[in-house]
């Protein structure tokens, strides 16, 4: 699946890009399905986060509750070490076109404020491999041979 990076405006120029007004960078919808039924958030992919994070504000939109979940002490680029609570979910992406790919994998939600949901190594990029392509502002993700989820049609 190819899609095009998001632009997101700078909010000051950068010395290394002084004509430049915005990064490009892969973020994608991702479906995610918990008690409450189907939820849609925009998921930055991440290859220096170890997990998939989400905002633990997003338990609660999903119907989660996380009392009794499993949980480790993870830090975050720039912030203290903090409790990351796990749940397993359901999870969806699509180009919207001819390639959806559904799986089931542990999320984590952290005490943080995050603009969009976090896709690291484990549960998202173990899956697909994963070429950014910074030219022509587009990202590629083809499912790898750990893919454990599977392909519906795209009107599935």
């Amino acid at each position: 699946m190819i899609l095009p990076c998001t632009s997101c405006p700078m909010i000051r120029s950068h010395p290394a890009a002084p004509s430049q007004s915005a990064y490009f960078r892969p973020i994608l919808p991702v479906f995610v399905t918990g008690p409450t039924g189907g939820h849609l958030f925009d998921g930055l992919i991440d290859t220096g986060s170890d997990d998939i994070v989400f905002p633990d504000s997003a338990a609660v939109r999903l119907g989660l509750d996380l009392k009794s979940a499993v949980s480790r002490r993870v830090g975050l680029a720039g912030r203290p070490t903090m409790t990351v609570q796990y749940a397993i979910l359901d999870l969806r992406i699509t180009d919207g076109r001819s390639e959806v790919y559904d799986w089931t994998t542990f999320v984590g939600f952290a005490p943080v404020s995050l603009s969009r949901v976090l896709l690291g190594t484990l549960g998202f990029l173990e899956f697909f491999d994963f070429t950014l392509r910074r030219s022509s502002r587009e990202f590629e993700l083809v499912a790898n041979s750990t893919f454990t989820g599977t392909r519906p049609s795209i009107s599935g």
